[in-house]
């Protein structure tokens, strides 16, 4: 096999390779599509409600305004499927206490669907 020949077989053996990469195929598992933090009893009222709208970057932090009851459970669904789900965690305080409780919601740069938050106390 000349020089030139290897170079050929090389370069193709490295292109097929990092195909699967370049068309999220055989990436890492991505986050989900929905999430939740803490346990929602049935006697849980809804406290507050929002929603993330389609493309709006990312981070973003959402909080409720209702601090006069104990947060309990929060709870965060995307409103379609895609292979590009989110993550959601607790910036600062903590369930079950009285006051804001804000969250991060974190994923794509551009969220390609609408996130709908909910705070129950």
């Amino acid at each position: 096999m000349s020089g030139n020949q290897y170079l050929f077989v090389v370069g193709v053996v490295v292109l097929v390779c990092s195909l699967p990469a370049a068309y999220g195929l055989g990436t890492a598992p991505t986050p989900n599509l929905s999430q939740f933090l803490g346990v929602k009893a049935p006697a849980n009222t809804l406290c507050y409600q929002t929603t993330i709208p389609k493309g709006t970057r990312t981070p973003v932090t959402v909080a409720n305004p209702t601090p006069a009851a104990a947060i309990t459970y929060i709870q965060a669904v995307a409103d379609r499927f895609n292979k590009a789900g989110f993550n959601m965690r607790i910036v600062s305080g903590a369930l079950g206490a009285v006051g804001t409780i804000p969250i991060t919601i974190s994923g794509k740069a551009i969220l390609p669907y609408n996130i709908m938050v909910e705070y129950w106390c």
